[in-house]
């Protein structure tokens, strides 16, 4: 093959993943908050969670720079390197947390596959980026992609740091309100019946451990412990549609794990309630009884006739 076609085809290689980078980074940077919760539920690591601006910084860094063709063989390389470092991140939340949703695309459903695919696609951006390294030809400094670079980085920038606050906001709210009245805690805005008991449950659909939850909290209303089950979860269309095609799926099979009653919010709307996720009051006579933050007790495991649940959550 001559070396000009090599040429071609290296370059054609590296503007490609360019397209990916750079899609994918500016998608996420319009609610860097939004990847940064995904990371958070997943992983439970708060400096995990706040390196998403980081993360995303660097992949459109990373995209500008194969698009552009500076430094392009050796940008290919670290590239490479930068993709197997996240794809490797991501097959250990896979296995050892149960992610199915990378946000890889931020709010862009129809790009977000699944954990084969997306590892598949990321198997074939390294192959692309190899022959890249290996063909492809740098171009020379010029103030055009020097312009390119600079406004590119700085929207990037910008819009990371818009969502940025968001993000942190994660971690500064983590009252339980055990044992407060609602109208003095932020469920107050929620305006539940004084006389009907409740579980509030928070919870985020691309959360594994909001997942194990799920049907634990169902038993609390089918069981009659409470009057009603409150979900509030997380806006995630995707997580959305799999959780509730899942438990349509499997309603005849598993009746006390059919969903209660869902309200989907924003994430800013969440965290005025709290930040800590799955999140669980139960509310009896207008009053906070008892909080769980993580793991919720299974309701079955309260239920027996003539039980008193206010006796049980005191001992």
């Amino acid at each position: 093959m001559k070396t000009k076609t090599k040429n071609k085809i290296g370059n054609l290689c590296a503007i490609l993943v360019a397209i990916v980078f750079l899609l994918s980074g500016f998608a996420k940077s319009a609610d860097c908050a939004y990847f940064s919760n995904i990371l958070w539920r997943t992983f439970q690591w708060q400096w995990l969670a706040l390196s998403a601006p980081v993360i995303i910084l660097t992949e459109i860094a990373l995209g500008l720079l194969l698009m552009t063709g500076l430094y392009r063989r050796i940008v290919s390389v670290l590239t490479a390197l930068f993709l197997v470092g996240i794809s490797a991140g991501f097959l250990y939340g896979v296995y050892a947390f149960g992610m199915t949703n990378c946000g890889c695309f931020g709010h862009l459903s129809f790009l977000n596959l699944s954990p084969t695919f997306t590892l598949v696609r990321n198997g074939i951006m390294v192959v692309l980026l190899i022959l890249a390294a290996v063909w492809a030809q740098p171009k020379p400094m010029h103030w055009v992609r020097a312009m390119i670079m600079i406004i590119g980085m700085l929207a990037g920038t910008f819009a990371c740091g818009y969502t940025l606050p968001k993000a942190t906001a994660l971690f500064h709210k983590h009252a339980k309100y055990q044992g407060e009245l609602v109208e003095n805690t932020p469920l107050a805005a929620l305006q539940l019946q004084p006389d009907s008991s409740y579980m509030v449950f928070f919870f985020s659909f691309d959360c594994p451990f909001c997942m194990t939850a799920v049907p634990q909290v169902g038993w609390w209303e089918k069981s009659g412990l409470v009057d009603r089950v409150i979900g509030i979860a997380t806006q995630d269309s995707v997580g959305e549609h799999k959780f509730r095609s899942f438990y349509q799926d499997t309603a005849h099979t598993y009746p006390l794990t059919s969903p209660f009653t869902i309200q989907v919010i924003p994430m800013d709307s969440v965290l005025y309630f709290t930040n800590d996720l799955p999140m669980a009051y139960v509310i009896r006579h207008d009053t906070i009884i008892a909080s769980w933050s993580g793991e919720v007790p299974p309701g079955i495991f309260f239920y027996q006739p003539n039980y008193s649940l206010n006796n049980s959550l005191q001992q």
